[in-house]
């Protein structure tokens, strides 16, 4: 079975919850079209969103990585 890769920032700043956050774990233990979807929250902080990311690369070793985050309130 294919696997899938969704990652979504955690909370940050004054922001209890990122909505990014709670769609990859909305997505997390589906599977969708034959794959198999496994959701990771990675830090909001740079350099350990991206060692977070290149780790679950590695332990999941999926064939597509979808990474989503939140840009703040839309006007």
């Amino acid at each position: 079975m294919s696997q899938v890769l969704v990652t979504g920032f955690g909370a940050y700043g004054n922001t209890p919850a990122n909505p990014a956050q709670h769609t990859a774990e909305a997505l997390d233990g589906r599977v969708i079209a034959g794959a198999a979807v496994t959701a990771r929250i990675v830090p909001n902080v740079f350099f350990e969103s991206i060692t977070a990311t290149q780790q679950a690369i590695a332990d999941i070793r999926p064939e597509v990585v979808i990474s989503n985050s939140f840009a703040g309130a839309v006007r």
